[in-house]
């Protein structure tokens, strides 16, 4: 049975690890914890790397597999899924804060992508744009974005079926 089970598990998650992702990542043990929230959510955001490939694909089938082996609840999840929201809000406000002058990004969708694609970069430089570095500012203003990480992650509704 424990040979079904690696297997399984390996077949599902052959581009990254899922055992490897639940023993290094950051343990949340009270969802309220915008500390412990902030580590996994980092950590889960480098571990993915979306950049890397900008295979969103890959991810989500990563992340529903977390979902569906039960290595990540469904309660968990659902406080992940309004992070990344919350995250790219606070993008969009830094946008609006210092009049960003977006080079590639010409309507709602590219806006959209370009606001994921920003969180994809990791937590220094999603802090030094909120603080407003120059560099940061320059280096999002010219970036091309890439289609999208939102779509890596799955709505926690598509997990309803899951006990």
């Amino acid at each position: 049975m424990r040979d079904l089970i690696r297997k399984i598990l390996k077949e599902e998650s052959n581009e990254l690890n899922m055992m490897h992702y639940w023993e290094n990542a950051p343990k949340v043990d009270d969802l309220d914890n915008t500390e412990q929230m902030d580590n996994l959510m980092w950590y889960t955001i480098n571990y993915v790397d979306f950049p890397s490939d900008g295979n969103y694909k890959r991810i989500n089938k990563f992340i529903m597999s977390l979902v569906r082996y039960g290595l990540i609840n469904i309660d968990l999840y659902s406080k992940m899924y309004v992070w990344l929201r919350r995250k790219v809000r606070e993008i969009y406000s830094a946008e609006e804060n210092f009049d960003l002058t977006l080079e590639y990004v010409g309507g709602d969708d590219s806006y959209s992508d370009w606001g994921w694609h920003v969180l994809s970069l990791g937590k220094d430089n999603f802090e030094r744009l909120l603080e407003g570095y120059d560099d940061a500012i320059e280096f999002v203003e010219t970036l091309r974005p890439i289609e999208s990480f939102t779509y890596a992650w799955p709505n926690p509704y598509d997990f309803k079926d899951i006990n």
